[in-house]
């Protein structure tokens, strides 16, 4: 039984050996980061940032002092012969188990996303996880935009759209959540929206200040000047000592030569490099395989709401007169379809915690505060039911689920009219604020 079992394994092993005959060292393979796709009369346009191993004037082969990806683009009538070109390019084949965002240009067609996203689909490398975004105008102005940033763009991008959902302030869309929200009865998703902002020598030297938070305790702008004077007289001090100027000279003309070049030039496209920042500011409403339009920020907050993807995010509401920002968590978000008067109300019950602190507390009062929070994300929610729903006719928020969950004949019966459905929903929301 024993020699059975070895002579069983040694003829898997044969048979493992001869099937991986046309195995791919890794050192024939270019790892892809981050894809960007546009289409155009001239068909579709790829453009990939690929991980560079070598790094010029490093002892090791990662640089870290300078981008160590380079963008490969090509433009061909389907996204296959564009990686193609890709390939043949860099006499290398392409490895995407390592990409973690996808950006899509604004004149992408959605009739289908199965051909869309298809080599993804049928990639066995491809992780179903990555993140999917949307550029305000191209994918390829996105993935140069990084790259002379002076770091790795699928990296820092990850980080960044991370915050922004975090935050409640951008929609979740990894590639499975995007196929399967347009496989969908209306084929509606929201995806983020992603854009270049050009900040002025102006901006960066005195960045704007939140308009619609107000200090609330003047101890506490004494203690934050009374700081700040240490910390510039410290800095004035550590100035005057001989020595550390020129180091100090140095790492600033380093971060002025981030894009690349030499510490001794390139200083002004160092500091137009570093006035591009990749920011979020709202997402496109997506329906019928077509873009119906956008959402803004508070927009995109009642959706999280109303889909239970919120997590934690600032509520900025009028308590007393008074402009404030508070920060409140989820609790508990329940939704369910109910009949009401011959219609359907999609009902979402939500519990928030309102973290504050003692400042607060003793300058507003606590009741008048909740019903101001509450006041303000459903607000939030009517806004977001009212934009996606109601004007552009999209389905972003279910429905069709839980009407097939709740009432499966009614879903049955208007299957193959689902528009029509849509003008006997109603949504009701509330919201109970506890402070933590």
């Amino acid at each position: 039984m024993k020699r059975a079992f070895l002579w069983l394994i040694m003829l898997t092993l044969v048979l493992v050996s001869f099937d991986n005959h046309e195995a791919i060292e890794i050192s024939e393979r270019a790892l892809v980061h981050a894809v960007g796709i546009d289409q155009s009369e001239e068909g579709i346009t790829v453009t990939l940032q690929v991980f560079k191993a070598s790094g010029a004037g490093s002892d090791t082969q990662i640089d870290p002092s300078k981008p160590n990806i380079f963008v490969i683009s090509n433009t061909a009538e389907s996204f296959d012969e564009a990686m193609d070109k890709c390939e043949s390019q860099m006499g290398k084949y392409l490895f995407i188990g390592h990409n973690q965002i996808i950006v899509l240009g604004s004149q992408v067609s959605f009739d289908d996303p199965n051909k869309l996203l298809g080599y993804f689909i049928k990639n066995k490398d491809n992780y179903l996880g990555v993140s999917v975004l949307m550029a305000e105008n191209t994918a390829k102005e996105i993935m140069e935009v990084q790259l002379s940033a002076g770091a790795v763009a699928s990296e820092n991008f990850t980080e960044i759209l991370d915050m922004y959902y975090r935050n409640g302030e951008t929609v979740f869309s990894d590639m499975l959540h995007f196929i399967n929200s347009m496989k969908s009865l209306d084929k509606s998703a929201v995806l983020p929206v992603v854009s270049v902002k050009q900040l002025s020598t102006q901006d960066q030297n005195n960045p704007s200040q939140p308009k619609d938070l107000e200090q609330y305790n003047d101890s506490s702008q004494q203690q934050d000047e009374s700081s700040q004077n240490n910390a510039d007289s410290s800095q004035s001090e550590s100035s005057s000592e001989s020595g550390k100027s020129d180091s100090s000279s140095q790492r600033k003309s380093s971060q002025a030569s981030e894009s690349g070049e030499s510490k001794g030039g390139g200083s002004e496209e160092g500091s137009q490099a570093a006035e591009q920042l990749i920011t979020i500011e709202k997402s496109a409403v997506i329906g019928g395989g077509k873009l119906k339009g956008f959402i803004n920020e508070d927009e995109i907050k009642g959706l999280n709401w109303l889909t239970d993807h919120m997590k934690e995010t600032v509520v900025n509401t009028q308590v007393d007169g008074k402009q404030i920002g508070v920060t409140v968590k989820k609790r508990s978000v329940k939704n369910k379809l109910v009949k009401k008067d011959n219609r359907l109300v999609y009902k979402t019950d939500i519990d928030v915690n309102i973290l504050t602190d003692t400042n607060i507390l003793t300058s507003f009062n606590e009741d008048n505060l909740k019903e101001s929070v509450s006041r303000k994300i459903k607000k939030d929610c009517k806004a977001a039911a009212d934009k996606a729903f109601y004007e552009y006719g999209t389905d972003c928020f279910n429905c069709y689920r839980l009407i097939k969950f709740y009432y499966p004949q009614i879903y049955l019966d208007y299957s193959e009219n689902f528009d029509v459905l849509k003008q006997i929903i109603d949504f009701e929301t509330t919201v109970k604020c506890y402070i933590k």
